[in-house]
């Protein structure tokens, strides 16, 4: 019973955690919810410019119907949308609303929606705008919900496809040849554009832009003293490596002289120089490389000044490497010599079997019979009892 109880409380537990769960999913951010806005928007266009196309085709005038549909649909959406919460205004949807049917107006008047003649070509025309009109707020709805500048590739790329789609649409349109206006793709267009930047602006993005100035840094050289050598290098590099090698940082500005090894005003290149070893009590700097003229400092540096000592030389470093090339060829071909030896040396003393695989076996036997100093002469073969002596 009482584990029944425990299952029956877990399970109550879960449901809870589900339903918990399901209502934090259902929570809306300010971007999502000015995004959708958008959306209702960029739908209202195109319904209400749909109605038109309708009317245009056939000759007719707009259906009453066909656009309150559209209008109670964006109400009834805009309010289910802030209902959500977490919306950066709520109070625009009347202001959203007028700057759409506004838009369609002036597109109607611009593309010449009364008449009785039906026009293919003009009709395609208004599907082609509200296509774009909401194509383009749907853009803007992507920006806002990641938090995307206008200007970021992906966004610019979104709203190139929508107005590489509505030329097409309405340089096919025209193709049909009873158009009601023609040479008109251009006005169409901006009027878009300028509807939807206003319809995006007017809703808050949420999204914070900042403009960072940057001054590019120069990253000077200063100059390392040590016993009787100095070398140059970029600030950062000669601050960690100075001191590790017991030397100081001249004033800005000093350059390394390697003729006298001191840092001074000219820069002179000496003899790069590395103790390995030489004359401590000149040089005692073992294992980095230097400008100095310390004529027994050691050996030539094979690396940059300020670095750690390389070989003694390139030279010897050169023969070094071919010696050592050399003797590990020898080596690895001695070796293989000798297994060739190996498996090519017969086995000895064998005798012949009287069936498959003893002869293997008798001649593995006596090797080690032999190897062993026994007389291999009296081994017998495997599976067979040893012969008596004659004399025996």
């Amino acid at each position: 019973m009482n584990r029944r109880l425990a299952l029956l409380g877990f399970a109550s537990a879960l449901l809870g955690l589900v339903a918990l769960g399901g209502g934090a999913a259902q929570a809306q951010t300010g971007p999502s919810c000015a995004a959708a806005k958008k959306k209702l928007a960029g739908k209202k266009d195109q319904k209400l410019l749909t109605c038109d196309a309708t009317a245009v085709a056939k000759g007719a005038s707009p259906d009453a119907d066909c656009k309150q549909k559209a209008r109670d649909g964006f109400s009834a959406g805009w309010d289910k949308v802030e209902a959500k919460g977490g919306c950066f205004t709520t109070n625009d949807k009347s202001t959203t609303e007028a700057k759409v049917d506004a838009h369609v107006t002036d597109l109607e008047s611009t593309l010449h929606v009364t008449g009785s003649t039906p026009s293919k070509c003009s009709s395609k025309k208004f599907k082609g705008a509200g296509k774009k009109g909401l194509c383009l707020l749907l853009c803007h709805g992507k920006a806002q919900k990641k938090g995307l500048p206008l200007s970021d590739p992906t966004i610019t790329a979104c709203m190139q496809k929508c107005r590489d789609k509505f030329s097409a649409a309405f340089s096919k349109a025209e193709e049909a040849g009873d158009c009601r206006t023609t040479g008109d793709a251009t006005t169409v267009e901006t009027k878009i554009d300028v509807f939807t930047t206003s319809v995006a602006s007017m809703l808050p993005t949420g999204v914070v832009t900042t403009t960072t100035t940057t001054t590019p840094s120069i990253s000077r050289t200063r100059c390392c003293q040590a016993v009787g050598a100095c070398f140059d290098a970029s600030e950062p590099d000669a601050m960690v490596k100075c001191p590790l090698l017991h030397g100081t940082l001249a004033a800005a500005g000093r350059v390394c002289n390697g003729q006298t090894g001191a840092c001074g005003t000219q820069k002179v290149v000496g003899a790069n120089c590395c103790q390995c070893p030489a004359n401590p009590a000149q040089f005692p700097h073992p294992q980095y490389c230097f400008d100095t003229n310390i004529s027994s400092c050691g050996s030539v540096c094979t690396k940059t000044v300020g670095a750690a000592c390389g070989p003694k030389s390139l030279a010897e470093a050169v023969a070094r490497s071919g010696r050592h090339d050399r003797r590990a060829a020898r080596d690895r071909g001695a070796g293989q010599e000798s297994v060739r030896i190996l498996r090519r040396r017969p086995l000895r003393h064998r005798r012949p079997a009287t069936r498959p695989g003893v002869w293997r076996r008798v001649g593995r036997r006596h090797d080690r019979a032999r190897i062993a100093g026994v007389d291999h002469e009296r081994l017998p073969a495997r599976g067979r009892r040893p012969q008596a002596d004659a004399g025996g």
